[in-house]
């Protein structure tokens, strides 16, 4: 009989520290493995794959061996992500992106600053191929920006605590 939260067979324990991941046998307490990734931020199990947001990047990691399968550079730190089924969407003060489970860019999004005395921010967003989608150049606002995302009932708050 299943269970609300059911932990999969063989499953490791992912203990995240700010800088490596360790997977660690819940019943034993033996490491399985242990992987660095600079700056952690947030981490999502997706079948065998773990997806880690890292202040520069995204580390596919295979949850069995710890090996990265794939890493994805990012232009902005983030501050929020979230896993909505296939899809991870990441986002930060400077820019967001979406990409696939397997390590794809779907899109991504700017923000840049309008130089001189005008104040003035365009946020413009690219597919995959580097093709504009939009842009749009509105009056900066002053203070600093938190981020979060909101897909259907899934949301992601900014991480205060880096900012």
């Amino acid at each position: 009989m299943s269970q609300y939260r059911d932990v999969p067979p063989r499953a490791a324990l992912i203990w995240a520290t700010r800088n490596e991941l360790f997977a660690v046998d819940p019943e034993s307490g033996a490491l399985r493995w242990r992987a660095d990734v600079p700056d952690l931020r947030r981490m999502f199990r997706c079948e065998t794959a773990l997806l880690v947001v890292a202040e520069k990047g995204v580390w596919f990691i295979d949850e069995a061996s710890g090996k990265t399968v794939r890493q994805v550079k990012l232009e902005f730190v983030p501050t929020a992500a979230l896993l909505a089924g296939e899809r991870l969407y990441v986002a930060g003060p400077e820019g967001s992106i979406a990409l696939t489970v397997s390590g794809e860019r779907l899109w991504s999004a700017k923000r840049e600053f309008k130089g001189g005395f005008s104040a003035q921010q365009l946020y413009s967003c690219k597919d995959a191929g580097g093709q504009e989608l939009w842009r749009e150049l509105i009056a900066a606002a002053g203070g600093r920006d938190n981020p979060g995302l909101m897909l259907g009932d899934l949301t992601a708050q900014p991480d205060l605590d880096f900012n």
